[in-house]
């Protein structure tokens, strides 16, 4: 089953020079939503992870990792 990479939203955001609570605020969330999914206590739900994945121009599947890779491999 795949997991959802923080790493790659992380990496999109820094390329965009963006910081998580701009994000927050162009996808219409609480900042502190973000911080928790680096965390790991919450995930995005999926309306919102269109939301990212439309500001950053990516599929979808691009936030997606499949648990048996591993994640830097499919930077």
């Amino acid at each position: 089953m795949p997991k959802l990479s923080y790493k790659r939203y992380e990496k999109l955001r820094d390329e965009a020079g963006m910081t998580n609570t701009e994000v927050a605020k162009k996808i219409g969330i609480p900042q502190p939503i973000m911080s928790s999914w680096k965390t790991g206590r919450r995930i995005p739900k999926v309306d919102k992870i269109i939301l990212i994945a439309k500001l950053f121009n990516k599929p979808v599947d691009y936030f997606y990792v499949d648990e048996n890779e591993k994640e830097h491999e499919q930077e």
